[in-house]
């Protein structure tokens, strides 16, 4: 069973930093790269992924109003260590069939009111290029998301999507049944 819970000091991810180290998730190895380095924003929120109890998913949000006075950047610090997924494929972005997209994605949508982007670019940290290359234009062809921007922010050229939260939980809503 999974559940999103939003994050708290109290929450004990000891496990799950262990297991981001041991696969080399550089962002998402302590408190300290995963939350505090964004937490000083003057919105964020992070939300952990539980499989019963064992923490195996991370996402945070985070206000940009300096590029959008109603804008938030959604899916930052990402992590699955545990996937049911091994393969990503068109069909199953389409479907929604990722946890990010079950579950992540939801938690930050509904959690904030105002325009939500998601930065990609093709770097290969994280799972960036993946994101950029695949999910996006995908969902771009869906109607859920529409490249509006390329800027430098944090050190990177980056695309800023804005998601259309409507038309994203319709598409859950029916891949869900």
């Amino acid at each position: 069973m999974y559940k999103i819970v939003q994050w708290r000091q109290n929450l004990n991810l000891s496990t799950f930093y262990e297991k981001a180290l041991a696969k080399q998730y550089m962002n998402n190895i302590n408190q300290e790269v995963m939350v505090n380095q964004l937490k000083n924003e003057n919105v964020w929120k992070g939300f952990v992924l539980y499989r019963d109890l064992d923490p195996i998913g991370f996402t945070s949000l985070h206000s940009i109003f300096d590029i959008d006075p109603k804008g938030y950047r959604i899916l930052c610090r990402t992590a699955l260590i545990e996937s049911p997924e091994r393969v990503i494929s068109r069909d199953s972005v389409r479907k929604h069939k990722h946890l990010t997209s079950r579950y992540l994605a939801p938690a930050c949508l509904n959690s904030v009111e105002g325009n939500c982007y998601i930065s990609t670019n093709k770097s290969k940290v994280a799972s960036q290029r993946l994101v950029h290359n695949i999910f996006m234009p995908i969902w771009k062809e869906m109607g859920i998301a529409e490249d509006v921007f390329k800027t430098n922010y944090r050190g990177h050229e980056q695309t800023f999507w804005l998601i259309n939260k409507q038309a994203f939980l319709e598409s859950l809503d029916e891949t869900s049944t």
